[in-house]
């Protein structure tokens, strides 16, 4: 028969094993969790920089349109099939993953909302419409404009409590 020191010891010796096992798990999945933060981070600041890049140049762009005239108007095919999924891949990297991402990260509903809003409008924006012409693609470049400078607040806000929380 063994003793009940001996048991004890066993029981110990076990429990020990597993709360290490445990700790050392936890641990794991607090260093993915500082990882998954740190490559949100990273996309965050990437898409940033494609925005305030946008933004920058946007200056120029308006020039160049603003010099064309009704007769140098280019007949643009917008509806074929590669140039809508090269627009529609381009989208979902630049702004509706992070769309996504945002309120899945902070549980908000108003970050929800403005996300499904900023979606849906950036959804409009990047269908092909038929016969552009120089007017309606100011408008367009305007709603880009618009949603440039609402992804950078949003992101930058967005950064900010990734940073503080």
């Amino acid at each position: 028969m063994i003793g009940t020191d001996a048991v004890l010891f066993r029981a110990e010796t076990f429990i020990r094993r597993e709360m290490q096992i445990f700790w050392e798990r936890v641990e794991m999945s607090e260093m993915a969790g500082i990882f998954d933060e740190f490559m949100i981070m990273v996309y965050c600041l990437v898409v940033l920089w494609i925005n305030l890049g946008y933004l920058h140049d946007q200056p120029e762009e308006a020039r160049g349109i603003a010099e064309l005239s009704p007769g140098e108007d280019l007949a643009i095919k917008q509806d074929s099939l590669p140039l809508l999924t090269l627009s529609l891949a381009f989208n979902f990297s630049r702004r509706w993953l992070f769309y996504m991402l945002a309120p899945i990260v902070t549980g908000n509903p108003l970050v929800t909302v403005l996300s499904a809003s900023l979606f849906a409008v950036s959804l409009h924006n990047s269908m092909p419409r038929q016969k552009t012409s120089v007017w309606k693609r100011k408008r367009k470049r305007d709603l880009g404009m618009f949603l440039a400078i609402a992804d950078a607040f949003f992101i930058t806000g967005f950064l900010i409590w990734l940073i503080w929380t």
